[in-house]
């Protein structure tokens, strides 16, 4: 899978980044530099084209190579017709690119099936399933899907997985299903899904040759996920027992927050509390606040704003993190330790951690590094973590990912902000008679220049409100 997508970056110019960051951007970014994006963010970009690049790295995605190398060839061989021969070695170098990650697919079956293949492991409760992609006899990419705390038997995890997995109307369904165990529905699952293909779906339970081989590859990577995140779930285990020994805490942490606050001088304060849950980010967790109650660049009442917002009924929902990271020193620990007290919360554990600091020494020429510290309540001296231990790493990992989250949002405010027109300040004038106003006369310094009659003669825009728009515009 890694390697098909490589080659969709490499092949079709599509771009990568979040919606947060494309909707930011002023200029085009390395990738269009470097001919892997068009730059949608700011350049007009012809939409069938944008959509036929996607349509095809949809393709590859679901295994459909020979219908994607079909189409390229046909575009090369009109570009050579034509003479676009620059167009032609373009499109020329994708195909090449497209059959290089077609070499190592394993071949799975001679005759060129197009098969959905599902192999279950369980441990008790805890379930992994995992699909095989075999199209045109080749082995393509596979997908994953973890379940715990599922006490049903296996055929009905089955049929909850295969409900959910073909419910997406844009999901490819192939020739066959196969299937590790009999389903008490598959004649009417079958039918469903041949009738949306326009075509026969056979749903099998293998007993011998190929197809069962397959099945048995599939439980074998069940069951290798499964030992995989089982792993990770003890070195998460592992590195919050590190954390409850080495920073003496009553518990070892499986959920941590952090607190992090974001301005420019002051301005545009906003806050960002991040969660992570047995080492990993737990997004729906993440929160962030725009400061309301503190005017200039102050991070102590900034940080006692946000706790306050985030914690005041946090005890009563049970909503409680093992432990909260303070992006700073002792001052700011002190600061969110009085919050959290006067919140009445005595459960939730404290630290903050401090970034290294590089020092020199007024009278001598040499450099000190003081490393990353964690500083404790109720004690003078901070902890020093190893350098490379695996407790540092998941606190870096957590302070980070806070600073990170509030960055996004301040800019996303100071873009708004940026963008801000005199005209959201005039009350009865919206988003749509704003739209209106600028179609007409293109641009604010010519609404101002307007008569209110002219104004007026706008379709939603009263003499009355005319009147305000030229009050309020002769001021800006």
């Amino acid at each position: 899978m890694r390697e098909t997508l490589d080659t969709i970056r490499k092949v079709f110019p599509l771009r990568t980044c979040s919606d947060p960051v494309f909707k930011n951007r002023s200029r085009p970014c390395i990738e269009y530099q470097i001919k892997r994006c068009l730059g949608p963010c700011v350049l007009p970009v012809d939409r069938a084209v944008y959509e036929e690049h996607l349509r095809q790295a949809m393709l590859l995605l679901e295994g459909r190579n020979r219908d994607v190398v079909s189409a390229l060839r046909r575009r090369m061989e009109e570009a050579a017709q034509g003479e676009r021969f620059e167009e032609a070695a373009r499109v020329r170098d994708q195909l090449r690119a497209i059959e290089k990650t077609q070499e190592p697919q394993q071949v799975v079956e001679h005759w060129g099936a197009n098969q959905d293949v599902f192999g279950l492991y369980r441990e008790g409760g805890s379930i992994e399933v995992q699909v095989l992609f075999v199209r045109d006899g080749k082995l393509v990419s596979n997908q994953t899907y973890a379940f715990d705390d599922w006490e049903f038997p296996d055929t009905e995890i089955l049929e909850e997985v295969l409900t959910q997995f073909y419910q997406a109307t844009e999901r490819d369904v192939p020739d066959e299903i196969l299937l590790p165990t009999p389903i008490s529905d598959a004649e009417v699952r079958a039918e469903y899904l041949s009738e949306r293909r326009g075509k026969k779906v056979a749903i099998l339970v293998p007993q011998r040759g190929d197809k069962l081989r397959l099945v048995e590859m599939a439980r074998e990577n069940a069951r290798q996920s499964f030992a995989e995140r089982r792993d990770a779930g003890k070195q998460a285990a592992r590195m919050a027992a590190e954390l409850q020994q080495r920073l003496h805490l009553a518990n070892a942490p499986k959920r941590i927050e952090c607190v992090d606050i974001a301005n420019i001088q002051g301005t545009l304060s906003v806050g960002s509390v991040v969660a992570f849950d047995e080492g990993m980010p737990a997004k729906a967790g993440y929160r962030h606040f725009r400061i309301r109650s503190v005017e200039g660049a102050d991070d102590f009442a900034s940080m006692a704003e946000v706790l306050q917002r985030r914690f005041r009924d946090a005890k009563e929902r049970g909503d409680l993190p093992d432990l909260l990271v303070i992006d700073g020193g002792p001052g700011q620990l002190s600061a969110a330790s009085a919050v959290v007290h006067d919140l009445g919360i005595t459960e939730l554990e404290v630290v903050a951690l401090a970034k290294e600091r590089v020092e020199r020494d007024a009278t001598a020429s040499e450099i000190r590094r003081r490393p990353e510290r964690v500083f404790l309540p109720g004690r003078k001296n901070p902890v020093v973590l190893k350098p490379n231990s695996s407790a540092l790493f998941l606190l870096q990992r957590v302070r980070d990912e806070a600073h990170r989250f509030a960055n996004t949002y301040h800019r996303k405010l100071r873009a708004r902000a940026r963008l801000a027109s005199p005209l959201d300040q005039v009350a009865g004038i919206g988003p749509r008679r704003r739209r209106a106003l600028l179609r007409r006369f293109g641009s604010v310094k010519r609404i101002g220049e307007a008569t209110a009659a002219e104004l007026a003669s706008v379709p939603g825009i009263t003499l009355t409100l005319a009147a305000q728009i030229k009050e309020r515009l002769a001021g800006a």
